[in-house]
């Protein structure tokens, strides 16, 4: 059973308390890497079971991890970037600690996605792909076969719309950063500074 994650139990300064994100809640970020960020404040989230979270400043996230091929279909970002940020900080910290199931995070990052407007459609098949993911983590199992018959049927219709892109996409990408790579190398020796016969580039 899923336990209050907040270590407050008193309401926020602002007077917030109803269901779904602070009032004042925004993703305030800082990249920290190719493809990672952290948090720059504070974001809070009640679930309709009245469990609060509060994803502390200093957060690591990668917002929505979504394999390359299907960024068309799913980007990183966007509606549900704050339910994404609480997932992030649901499966890094509170439920490998034991404080959330693996079940119920991901629960709680569909029901946090209808609170960002996030098309019902959209929102299942993501909770699809992380019930998927969460077979990968130690105790993800629990509680998995209540979810299977739901999973299946969204795994195999977003299956239906990313599948046949993603085989023009993957070879595509390969090409691409084939070509790139190519034309990295040449770049760099081009870019060689020439040394004119009899010069001595020795120092001292």
């Amino acid at each position: 059973m899923a336990t209050n994650t907040d270590t407050t139990a008193s309401a926020p300064a602002s007077g917030w308390l109803g269901v779904g994100f602070e009032d004042d809640a925004r993703a305030l970020v800082e990249q920290d890497g190719w493809r990672s960020w952290r948090t720059r404040g504070e974001i809070r989230w009640r679930s309709s079971d009245g469990t609060v979270i509060t994803v502390p400043s200093d957060t690591p996230t990668d917002f929505a991890s979504v394999p390359r091929p299907f960024v068309w279909f799913i980007p990183r970002y966007g509606r549900w970037t704050k339910p994404s940020i609480v997932h992030d900080h649901l499966w890094r910290t509170a439920a490998p600690a034991g404080e959330v199931s693996w079940r119920a995070a991901d629960r709680y990052f569909r029901e946090s996605m209808a609170h960002t407007e996030v098309p019902l459609l959209r929102r299942w098949i993501m909770w699809a792909a992380v019930r998927v993911a969460a077979l990968t983590k130690r105790g993800g199992w629990r509680g998995w076969w209540r979810d299977a018959p739901a999973v299946v049927v969204f795994v195999l219709l977003g299956a239906v719309f990313v599948l046949p892109p993603a085989v023009l996409i993957v070879p595509a990408l390969v090409i691409y950063h084939l070509v790139e790579w190519l034309v990295h190398g040449v770049t760099r020796l081009l870019r060689r500074p020439s040394v004119s016969p009899g010069m001595d580039v020795r120092s001292g």
